[in-house]
């Protein structure tokens, strides 16, 4: 148990900024070296449904894109935990994981529970005076109100709010709703305001609302039409479709195909566009945006794609294509990465049976490049893929992407895109799904942490999927291994780590903890610059440089050569007052391109642990994650204190629609 609890400890345990990561280091270098943070995941910086704040999930963290499964040989069934109170029920309704700081949080029969990322060991469960039926709403978002973790769900036409602590904050009130009595879409989190979607299925009035997330109260609610031609009771103005911000504007899809643009401060609708003519059609996917576009499916098989000024909230010019030839239906959110779009759907095969399908289309032409079919296993009605989530290797454009789909056994689709592709690869890890997890899934995967990806289904349970642990890639120096340099006192030395830049830790040299002061760090994956005035201090001949992140240690060799003066005299005095070149940050100040604070005081560089030097080598290394040393509860709970200002990132919201 101890062992459990200093280990989800350490999960905990995450800075926000470069004076919170100097605290910790400081305690650190005084009392021991660290073990290093188990790391987040991407999961936990998501900041709304789908992630990156406009509706799409794209990852690409160089640690997290290295670790994810790329094949089915090398992919394993990490764990499965029970999240439903009765899995024999099927409808016990489960909405898609979220993920903060390595917990996972699942909403499940109107109660909120959170999971160990790495076990799947139930943590804590909401307790019985905080349930909120979600039924058929599968959908839960997280964000940052006040610095603190949020947890939000609607239940009809109610919104409540909980705390990490699965604590009920606050909940609006049925009375105060001026539209609809349902609520069935994902909500969306933009600088503190919640929007979201109310309907009826009556046929009396849905709404669009804002509502101010540190406290419940309504900003703003505004009818939205009602569009009941043909449709009967489904016919609804509000629906299924996921709000998007954009600049001073949010946008929605509605049941009766028609976009609204609301403006942010007042809800007016500022523009609108029916992209059903009869208003038979739906939009039940979440709106996206990407370079100057809205992007949305509808219930026909098609895709849309709308021009939007942020200026104004106009909508422009309007261009649409089947999916795929053959597709039926989509209630997916595309996502757009590199002049391509990847998008689920409902299709048909060559006999006519319906099957999922993942496309994968030409952004600017909406042309169709390939599909990844899944085959129907089961008498599945839909047969659907949902929403896809790709981590991008950004060094190579290549994408891997997974969706799950509505058949049995409920699994994930796997595939890997690059630019100029034209046919596809892929793999189903339906053959992995043990028999107790077997059934229908309309869940968003989460690429979490360790680049494990979670999922789950009407079999009232949860799937961790990811590489089997002797295929994760280790961390390393991908730049700079080998250098020789000059120590001049004049040029900086520059290496570059493949870790997550947001899970580094510390520098040392020949085993002896750095100070900030001697180097500069900055994004891309993890770039550490070694300042010329330290180098100058270094002696001739090898030395070794460890860039320590939450995953692993990579080191890397350099020569340090003298420098050769005229007449074997330094005529310059030159003094490096802070780096050069992208190194360089003067003053301690953000410079705004992903640096790391230093103080920029390179002529008083010293080692703050007088010396202390670290084995590597010696250290106890779990898997691929390497430890400095052993730490005690109470120093866990002064790294706690240093770096525990701003806990978590941002829960991920969902959508999963029937």
């Amino acid at each position: 148990m101890r062992e459990r609890r200093e280990n989800r400890m350490k999960r905990t345990v995450k800075t926000a900024g470069a004076w919170a990561l100097a605290a910790a280091l400081a305690l650190t270098a005084a009392l021991a070296p660290a073990v290093p943070l188990q790391a987040a995941g991407n999961g936990s910086v998501q900041s709304s449904y789908r992630g990156g704040g406009h509706n799409m999930m794209i990852l690409t963290d160089t640690q997290t894109v290295a670790n994810v499964p790329k094949s089915l040989e090398e992919t394993e069934v990490k764990w499965t935990t029970q999240v439903a109170d009765d899995p024999s029920d099927w409808t016990n309704a489960t909405t898609s994981p979220v993920e903060v700081d390595g917990t996972i949080y699942v909403l499940s029969n109107g109660r909120l529970k959170a999971f160990d990322a790495a076990t799947g060991e139930l943590i804590k469960a909401a307790s019985d005076q905080n349930l909120i039926n979600n039924y058929y709403n599968y959908y839960l978002m997280g964000g940052k109100v006040n610095g603190e973790t949020m947890l939000f769900v609607q239940s009809q036409s109610i919104v409540a709010a909980y705390n990490s602590s699965l604590e009920q904050v606050w909940k609006t009130d049925s009375k105060d709703v001026a539209y609809g009595n349902d609520g069935y879409a994902p909500m969306y989190l933009s600088d503190g305001v919640i929007y979201g979607l109310t309907t009826s299925y009556s046929g009396s009035s849905a709404g669009a609302f804002a509502i101010d997330a540190a406290n419940g109260v309504y900003l703003w609610q505004t009818e939205v039409p009602f569009t009941a031609v043909g449709q009967g009771s489904w016919a609804m103005g509000g629906g299924y479709s996921g709000m998007v911000a954009v600049g001073n504007y949010v946008i929605c899809g509605s049941e009766g195909g028609t976009v609204y643009v609301f403006a942010k401060d007042s809800g007016a609708i500022v523009s609108q566009l029916d992209a059903s003519a009869d208003h038979m059609v739906n939009i039940r996917g979440a709106v996206a945006y990407a370079d100057g576009n809205l992007w949305f499916t509808m219930t026909d098989g098609s895709i849309w794609r709308v021009a939007f000024s942020e200026s104004d909230g106009s909508l422009g010019a309007a261009s649409s294509a089947k999916i795929t030839p053959t597709a039926t239906n989509s209630t997916a959110t595309p996502v757009i990465y590199n002049g391509r779009v990847y998008v689920g759907c409902t299709d048909t095969d060559a006999s006519g049976s319906v099957q999922g399908a993942v496309a994968v289309l030409d952004a600017s032409t909406l042309a169709l490049i390939y599909e990844i079919p899944v085959a129907k296993q089961d008498n599945a009605w839909s047969n659907k893929c949902t929403d896809v989530a790709i981590a991008a290797d950004t060094s190579t454009g290549t994408v891997y992407g997974y969706a799950a789909y509505y058949d049995k056994p409920g699994s994930v689709v796997a595939f890997s895109d690059q630019p100029g592709q034209t046919r596809a690869e892929f793999f189903d890890l339906r053959d992995l799904v043990p028999e107790h997890t077997s059934n229908y899934s309309n869940s968003q995967i989460l690429l979490g942490t360790e680049g494990n990806l979670y999922y789950t289904n009407d079999s009232g349970y949860m799937v961790c999927v990811g590489k089997k642990a002797a295929d994760v890639d280790k961390v390393e120096i991908i730049s700079g291994a080998g250098s020789n340099i000059t120590a001049d006192g004049k040029h900086d030395a520059v290496f570059v780590s493949n870790a997550p830049y947001d899970t580094f830790l510390y520098v040392m040299v020949d085993g002896k903890i750095l100070d900030q002061d001697c180097y500069t760090v900055q994004e891309g994956s993890t770039i550490v610059t070694l300042k010329a005035d330290y180098l100058k201090g270094l002696s001739e001949g090898e030395h070794i440089i460890a860039i320590v992140s939450e995953g692993g240690v990579a080191e890397a060799q350099f020569q340090v050569v003298a420098a050769q003066t005229p007449g074997g005299a330094n005529p310059g005095g030159d003094q490096n007052q802070g780096g050069s070149g992208n190194g360089q940050n003067p003053g301690g100040v953000d410079t705004g391109n992903g640096q790391k604070p230093g103080n920029g005081n390179a002529g008083n560089c010293q080692d703050p642990t007088g010396g202390q030097t670290v084995n590597t080598d010696a250290r106890d290394l779990p898997e691929n994650a390497p430890k400095t040393g052993d730490l005690s509860d109470s120093l866990w709970m002064l790294l706690i204190v240093a770096g525990g200002i701003s806990l978590g990132g941002v829960l991920l919201q969902r959508r999963k629609s029937r």
